[in-house]
């Protein structure tokens, strides 16, 4: 079964077995956007933690519009949701998949999680079917 959470011009998220998937598809709209995202991953971590639910968490950016200046200008603000978001993953994610395509954006992640000291494994592949074998 899947459930679809949210689709607006920024993000898409959905569930479908113990899998939250978010793909986001606009990295430039991010102001209002990431609010809804923060509010709804509050709300999803909220939930599965009163439920003991466990699930493994898929960021995709696969299909993103990405301005690699304006990645850079937010790197802060990334930081600080990966700070907000640490508390919720480290009870409630197994572990958490990125899709990245971009070799730039794969080295700014790669930089910023040397300097996150991130509770739960991250994994960072190429396409949705690198992670066939990581979930099952």
């Amino acid at each position: 079964m899947t459930k679809i959470l949210l689709n607006n011009k920024v993000i898409y998220v959905k569930i479908k077995k113990k899998c939250i998937y978010f793909k986001f598809k606009n990295i430039d709209i991010v102001d209002d956007n990431m609010d809804q995202f923060e509010f709804l991953y509050k709300y999803i971590s909220l939930i599965c933690n009163n439920y003991k639910i466990r699930y493994v968490m898929i960021l995709d950016f696969t299909v993103a519009i990405i301005n690699v200046l304006n990645v850079t200008n937010n790197i802060p603000r990334f930081i600080n949701l990966l700070n907000y978001m640490k508390p919720l993953t480290n009870i409630n994610v197994k572990y958490s998949i990125i899709i990245l395509q971009s070799d730039i954006i794969k080295y700014i992640i790669n930089m910023i999680l040397n300097v996150y000291s991130n509770g739960r494994p991250i994994y960072i592949v190429s396409n949705e079917d690198d992670i066939k074998n990581l979930i099952e």
